[in-house]
Order: structure tokens, then C-alpha cells, then sequence
């Protein structure tokens, strides 16, 4: 186990939070916003990565936090929720809080064997059909709490999972605003120098795991329209996954090289989301994208598909762009409408950044899962 210094307090509630793996998306950054926003007082958060740990896992340790990466080789491992049960009984915790599928399975069988412990679940997206096994775990009684991040992913686990409507509560997710929304641009002009473009290129940009349901394959589809139109236009894709070579193959097949750019995971997403002159999310599924909502509060115009919990962020044509996913002609008209019609585009981030002040600040987020976590720990108190 790895620790971060330790805490001279004594918490009421002992939280611990199971994830598949400490990466950079927007999971992993609410779990550590999450943790390092709770009242000290009251609660004490630890992070249990099922695999190996990241950047953000250092993160965790640097703030203080203490965290443990477990090592979980591919494929199940029937041991691990003992493991797991010994490290919660150790550290005393009284609610173990899993994020997604993985963090889920393990995570609630530990805790359930520690028998002290209650259980929390976040669901970060739906829960379709055939994942069947998703929507079992969620209904077993060892689940305490079902938390979903949109009301499209509540609706999903009420119909789709079959859990009573009791058992689940929204909360959307919350970024930090204020940060995020002093990321001005003044190193733009040098961001985009080290990408190797031009100081007046404009640039579409994307955050997100390079996996499947982001659908990067449709907006590479797209960008290939718009250079067409705006052949100074460039590409950047920020993340990493199981596609990124497939992606690649699929640039240089369409010639544009030398426009897109792949850069990997990166810490600093305000920096760089201050680049971008259109964020474009492609999505086939979303929960509630993290990244878009951090767009919006940069003051990024925003073009995203019109799935998941998304229409609960982006009105079209009041804060941003909507279409149909897997339509590459429409997601193209889309970012070339924002990048010919600058002022009209301000005018909708404008309204994007109050709505995300208003709605899904880090503090709405927080002051909502503590009175998740009072309410369960008091019931077994």
C-alpha cells in the first residue's frame, strides 16, 4: 500500500473509493476532486485503484490522501475482493464508494465481506441492454446507494438495470469553475507553436479516452469536410486508449498528417482547452461529459451529439452546437457555423459558463455526495 502523509484529525466517516484505474480521464478527475473537497472534518477519502496507478493517483498522494494500487492482471481475479476486505477492515471504513463496472464488482463484494461497511455506487454512464452484468450488480441489496451523473443515466438505471427509483439519486458532476475559467489565453500563441501551428490556425480540439463510444472516427470524418473549407484548420486529440493506432492509420489514409495532431494525456486541461477555437464532442454514449462541461467554462464554443445526458448540458443554439451522432456532413457544418460566426458563437459560451457556475460547480457536487455519505453513515450509526 502507498500512503500520503498523514492526517492529524480524526474524521466521523472513513470513505474508501474503488476505480478500474487511475488514468486522466474525467472519471478519475471527479474522484479526486471529490476527495479533496469533502469536509475534513467529517470525512477522511482514500483511493483503492484496481490496476496500476497514474499521474492521478500522484496527484492523490500529493494532496495528502492516501491511495493503494492493487496490480489487477487482465481477466477476473477471485482473490482480489479478499485482499480488498482486509485493507477496509484495516483502515476502518465505513462506506466504500465504486466507480463504474469494475470498481463495482470488486468493490461491493469487499465491502459486503467487511459486513461494517455500506456500500456506494456511482454510475458515470447508462446501463444498456446487453450488460446485463452491470444492471445485476446494481440491483443486489449489498448496493446501498445508486448515484447516476444525468437524469438520462438514472432513467437508464431505472429501466435498463430495473432498480427501484428509491434506491437512485442524481448528482451531476461539478468541476472547478473558478480555475478553469481563469485559464485565459496568454500562452496560446506558444501552445500552438510547440503543436507546430500557426498563431492564427484554428484549432478543434477534443478531450477523451480513445475508445469507441467517443467516436473519434466520425470526427476525423468531419475535420477531413472542414479543411476542405478552411484548409488552415488543425486537429487535437488529447487522451489515450486502445484506439490511438487505428486513429492514427485513419489520419494518414485521409492525408491530413500534417493537421491533426495526437498528444497524448495531459495535466493541464485548462491550458490547453484555452487553445482550442471548437470543442467537439463526438460521442455515441455519455453519461455527462466532465471535459465538456471544463469547455464550457474555459470559454471553449461547443459542437456535441445529441446522446446520453449531454441535451441536459448543451441547448442548441443557446450554449452550443447539437447533432445527430455518427453524422460526420453535420458535425462538420456544425464546428464550420462556429469557426465563420465568432460572435455569435461568444455569445453562446457566454451563456454555457453561467450555466456551469450555476449547475455544476464543484461545490454543488460535493455538498450533494456529503449529504449521500452523512445520511448512510447515520443509518448504520
Amino acid at each position: 500500500m502507498t500512503r500520503g502523509s498523514e492526517k492529524k484529525r480524526h474524521p466521523e466517516c472513513r470513505i474508501g473509493h474503488v476505480v478500474q484505474n487511475l488514468g486522466i480521464g474525467g472519471l478519475e478527475r471527479i474522484v479526486v476532486s471529490l476527495i479533496d473537497n469533502v469536509d475534513p472534518d467529517r470525512f477522511l477519502s482514500s483511493v483503492y485503484c484496481l490496476e496500476d496507478g497514474g499521474e492521478l493517483m500522484a496527484d492523490v498522494l500529493q494532496k495528502g490522501h492516501e491511495a493503494t494500487a492493487l496490480g489487477k492482471k487482465p481477466g477476473i481475479d477471485f482473490r482480489l475482493p479478499f485482499r480488498l476486505a482486509r485493507m477496509f477492515r484495516r483502515s476502518g471504513l465505513d462506506i466504500v464508494h465504486c466507480h463504474n463496472f469494475g470498481g463495482l464488482f470488486y468493490g461491493s463484494i469487499a465491502g459486503s465481506l467487511t459486513r461494517n461497511a455500506s456500500v456506494v455506487y456511482t454510475a458515470h454512464g447508462p446501463v444498456f441492454p446487453h450488460r446485463r452484468r452491470h444492471a445485476w450488480f446494481q440491483r443486489l441489496p449489498i448496493v446501498d446507494r445508486v448515484i447516476t451523473v444525468s437524469d438520462f443515466v438514472r432513467r437508464s438505471a431505472i429501466n435498463e438495470a430495473g432498480l427501484r427509483t428509491d434506491k437512485v439519486i442524481t448528482i451531476a458532476n461539478g468541476i472547478d469553475v473558478a480555475s478553469l475559467a481563469s485559464c485565459v489565453a496568454p500562452e496560446t500563441a506558444r501552445h500552438k507553436a510547440n503543436m507546430g501551428f500557426g498563431v492564427d490556425d484554428p484549432v478543434i480540439g477534443l478531450v477523451a479516452r480513445l475508445s469507441p463510444e467517443k467516436n473519434h472516427t466520425t470526427l476525423i470524418e468531419a475535420f477531413g469536410r472542414v479543411v476542405q473549407e478552411i484548409d488552415t484548420a488543425r486537429l487535437v486529440l488529447v487522451g489515450a486508449g486502445e484506439l490511438r493506432e487505428k486513429l492514427r492509420d485513419q489520419v494518414r489514409q485521409m492525408g491530413l498528417a500534417d493537421s491533426v495532431k495526437f498528444i497524448g494525456e495531459q495535466k493541464d486541461i485548462g491550458a490547453i482547452l484555452s487553445v482550442f477555437d471548437v470543442f467537439a464532442l463526438p460521442s455515441k454514449e455519455e453519461g455527462l461529459g466532465i471535459t465538456l462541461l471544463e469547455a464550457m467554462a474555459v470559454g471553449v464554443p461547443v459542437v456535441a451529439t445529441r446522446v446520453g445526458g449531454i441535451p441536459e448540458i448543451v441547448e442548441d443554439g443557446v450554449t452550443g452546437k447539437m447533432v445527430p451522432p455518427g453524422d460526420p456532413a453535420k458535425l462538420a457544418e456544425a464546428i464550420l457555423w462556429v469557426l465563420k460566426n465568432p460572435g455569435e458563437a461568444m455569445a453562446m459560451t457566454e451563456k454555457a459558463r453561467d450555466l456551469v457556475t450555476q449547475r455544476f460547480g464543484i461545490e454543488q457536487m460535493t455538498a450533494k455526495y456529503e449529504e449521500v455519505y452523512w445520511e448512510i453513515h447515520n443509518k448504520k450509526g
